[in-house]
């Protein structure tokens, strides 16, 4: 049997009509609807009616319970069959990833090993145009100077030096299929500085992030003891059932 194949039938065993999960769920439906639609029309009025709704509350959180356990057990089969799929996606992708990302680092590092020897052959070029210019500013000083033209010779000897236009061929820059793409990220190196040019205005306040599950966390702990700045602690009450 193809993987495929395998796939569908395991499927099907899962999730197919006469599979345990829709038989299971549909007799659940049977049992919690009917004190669903009871609880929607429960009006509390008295002590009564009270203990009336807590009763429903109570059934409906015993149906929560069932059904979570019938989803949980499914979801599990489902994970069971992804698994190896999930395994063989991360071996196959993670090898050809690596080598590519690879790849990219030495076509890089070619890239710029190529600029850096054609700035060398820049500056080398330039410098060897200003040895010759100033090798021809001599030699037409020695000839004025010969000649009897010793303003000349001197004028020539004080000429500013010319920066030379050097063009020097670059290798192509990017091969078909080449694609170059840079990237920014910041890295925090010093938190306490970071705050206090926030608290001073100079960097806006969305640098920073409160940490809520721990400020959360210090709230359960301290209630209405905890006094932080900026920080209020919120109470939220809700009505559980117990089976």
């Amino acid at each position: 049997m193809s993987e495929l194949g395998l796939v569908k039938r395991l499927e099907g065993e899962i999730l197919g009509p006469e599979s345990a999960f829709v038989v299971l769920r549909s007799q659940r439906r049977r049992e919690w609807e009917p004190i669903v639609e009871s609880a929607k029309n429960i009006v509390i009025k008295d002590a009564e009616s009270k203990e009336f709704a807590v009763q429903h509350g109570k059934l409906l959180q015993a149906s929560v319970k069932v059904l979570t356990e019938l989803y949980t057990s499914t979801k599990q089969q489902i994970d069971a069959i992804k698994k190896p799929i999930l395994e063989a996606e991360k071996a196959d992708l993670g090898a050809i990833n690596s080598v590519k990302e690879a790849l990219g680092v030495k076509v890089q590092a070619y890239s710029r090993e190529q600029e850096r020897l054609h700035q060398e052959a820049v500056r080398k070029a330039q410098e060897e145009a200003r040895k010759a210019d100033e090798e021809r500013k001599l030699a037409e000083a020695i000839a004025a100077e010969a000649a009897g033209e010793k303003e000349e010779a001197e004028h020539i000897l004080n000429e500013k030096t010319m920066e030379m236009p050097v063009i020097i061929q670059k290798a192509p820059a990017k091969s078909s299929g080449e694609v170059a793409k840079t990237t920014y990220s910041a890295l925090v190196v010093d938190l306490g500085a970071l705050v206090k040019a926030v608290a001073a205005g100079t960097v806006p306040l969305l640098a920073v992030k409160a940490d809520e599950s721990w400020l959360d966390k210090q709230a359960t702990a301290f209630r209405d003891g905890l006094n932080y700045p900026g920080v209020e602690v919120k109470e939220s009450t809700k009505t559980h059932f117990r089976t």
